[in-house]
């Protein structure tokens, strides 16, 4: 059974395309920040494959959840295909097994120069010389969980773009 085949994937993508032009809350987000909606879906369409890395990028990423401090990159999808085995070892059918990443920089804020007098007047170490630098690392967290589909995993990731809209506007 394909589930990662070009048809498959081609209706995925599709689907995503839909609902998000039916999204309100999205589409104003895609609208304001001129977003080009072509560029937010990174879902190869190619042939039969056991495993594909699917993504929501940074051109919407970004926009979903952003504290100052924390800013999402992008929401990665790494997607394999599990076969299923009942009790006697054969094989009962096929799902996907999603170990999905959400990716975030981290904004250093520099800490406070303080300056007692013209004698005691603290820089920053560690090769800082200019103050507008920004320092970025990145973290990430992370999920398990198992669809029967990319139509399935389509659903899953409007769900984790909306719960990201409720928790930035917290």
């Amino acid at each position: 059974m394909y589930l990662l085949g070009y048809e498959e994937s081609m209706q995925a993508h599709e689907r995503f395309m839909r609902l998000l032009e039916h999204d309100e809350r999205l589409m104003n987000i895609i609208e304001k920040n001129n977003v080009n909606i072509d560029d937010i879906l990174y879902l190869p369409i190619d042939d039969e494959s056991t495993y594909k890395v699917i993504a929501i990028t940074k051109s919407l990423a970004k926009y979903l959840f952003n504290n100052g401090h924390y800013e999402l990159f992008d929401i990665q999808f790494d997607v394999m295909k599990h076969t299923v085995r009942d009790e006697y070892n054969r094989i009962s059918g096929f799902n996907l097994h999603v170990d999905c990443y959400m990716h975030y920089d981290v904004n250093v804020v520099n800490p406070p120069l303080i300056h007692v007098d013209d004698k005691v007047k603290f820089e920053y170490g560690f090769g800082f010389e200019n103050t507008d630098i920004k320092m970025y690392h990145r973290v990430s967290t992370h999920s398990e969980f198992t669809v029967g589909s990319l139509s399935e995993l389509v659903s899953c990731m409007f769900a984790i773009m909306h719960k990201l809209l409720d928790e930035n506007e917290q």
